[in-house]
């Protein structure tokens, strides 16, 4: 709705967003190593926007390798699928949790 998304990006938009991302990415973008996923034992699932613009759906099968886990691709969802396409995110960890 449109209330979840005011609330999620709320804090986004306080004073000083926009200096503290760009005081972040002079680091680079904080990731996991793929040494680190490797060695991930629990149960594990990629779901992937179909249509990501950030991270490519190549990007995602190749952790899904790397993690020797399903790799589900969710039609139309961009790079925030979990928000734009909740439900098939949902059934997409569900249908693996059985």
């Amino acid at each position: 709705t449109k209330a979840f998304i005011d609330a999620w990006q709320k804090p986004f938009r306080v004073s000083g967003t926009a200096a503290a991302f760009r005081s972040m990415l002079g680091d680079g973008i904080q990731g996991v190593s793929g040494e680190t996923l490797a060695r991930v034992t629990v149960p594990r699932l990629v779901v992937w926007g179909g249509e990501d613009h950030v991270d490519s759906v190549s990007a995602g099968r190749r952790t899904a390798g790397v993690l020797h886990a399903q790799f589900v691709e969710i039609p139309g969802a961009g790079h925030l699928s979990m928000l734009a396409a909740p439900r098939a995110v949902a059934n997409a960890i569900e249908s693996q949790a059985g």
